[in-house]
């Protein structure tokens, strides 16, 4: 504490006595000296929504606390703690921060008074791949994919029958992740939010699919024909507008089954049904029915059986 004081004083002479006194008067300390602790001075990548802090001062009312985009930063209000919650910054943007103690004896600034720092930015954007948008006759087990988001740390992935979907697949580091337990012919919608220490940023739009109709025919991956194996080759051409050629292989001699399905599964052309011959063979269907009646176009499916190998392709029929 600070006093002054004033001196009144006594003294004894022949004429009297002078009278001495003294009164002291006190003056309010100024808060003490206290420094910036965090963010630190010259800090990068900060969050764009965080908190600042200061050593405890004595001698104080209250703080009054400075930031903006200025080296001289803007009064954005008073605290009594040490400490003051900042949100709304922008990204890769330069702050300015700076603490004024306030007490009864006048105004102390935090040494230096401004220190500064520079937000960092969210992920950028990207966008789903694969399955694609609205994608029919999906597997109930498979792998969700998506572009690169810069800057992107991990990624939350969304997945499910809800839409949007609300269940978390699976937090991850890379830009795919798998999916299983799906049920056949449902639809099912995906996201996914790219995140780092920043902040977060969703993909563009949620995507869809539907998995495929249970019993219904779907077409096997390409092959390479060869006399000692079975496969059954792509239709050629395909797409076709009159006659497509099929060809197909048995390791084996042996009963085989050729024959063409419509989109729904039901049997439309028997093309062989009867003994086969090991090695390759090619047929020709001229996009009838089992009446000679030429069918519309659209989706159809050509299915081998041979003992225990089944194989099944798609083929396009024009018109």
């Amino acid at each position: 504490m600070t006093y002054t004081d004033s001196t009144n004083t006594i003294a004894e002479s022949n004429e009297g006595n002078n009278r001495y006194s003294r009164s002291w008067t006190w003056v309010p300390p100024v808060p003490a000296p206290f420094d910036l602790l965090s963010p630190a001075n010259h800090a990068a990548s900060q969050l764009l929504s965080g908190t600042l802090r200061w050593e405890a001062s004595t001698d104080v009312d209250h703080y009054s606390v400075y930031l903006s985009t200025d080296p001289q930063p803007s009064w954005v209000g008073d605290v009594t703690g040490t400490s003051y919650d900042y949100s709304g910054l922008s990204p890769n943007t330069k702050y300015y921060w700076g603490i004024l103690a306030v007490g009864a004896g006048g105004q102390t600034r935090s040494t230096p008074f401004a220190f500064d720092f520079t937000t960092g930015a969210p992920p950028g954007p990207f966008s789903l791949t694969s399955p694609a948008d609205n994608a029919t006759d999906q597997d109930t087990s498979g792998t969700l994919s998506w572009g690169s988001s810069s800057g992107a740390t991990s990624y939350d992935v969304y997945f499910g029958t809800d839409n949007p979907p609300v269940d978390l697949l699976e937090n991850v580091t890379g830009t795919s992740t798998p999916y299983s337990g799906c049920h056949a012919d449902k639809t099912y919608y995906w996201c996914v939010v790219a995140k780092n220490t920043v902040g977060q940023r969703q993909c563009e739009g949620t995507f869809q699919f539907t998995t495929f109709q249970a019993g219904a025919v779907r077409e096997e991956a390409s092959v390479t024909l060869t006399r000692f194996e079975f496969g059954l080759d792509e239709a050629s051409p395909n797409p076709f507008r009159g006659n497509t050629t099929i060809s197909y292989a048995l390791p084996r001699d042996g009963s085989v089954r050729l024959y063409i399905l419509n989109a729904s599964g039901a049997v439309v052309r028997t093309l062989r049904d009867g003994p086969g011959q090991r090695g390759v063979q090619r047929t020709t269907w001229d996009g009838t029915d089992d009446r000679s009646v030429h069918v519309g176009k659209g989706v159809y499916f050509c299915s081998l059986e041979a003992g225990e190998f089944v194989a099944v392709r798609k083929m396009v029929k024009t018109d």
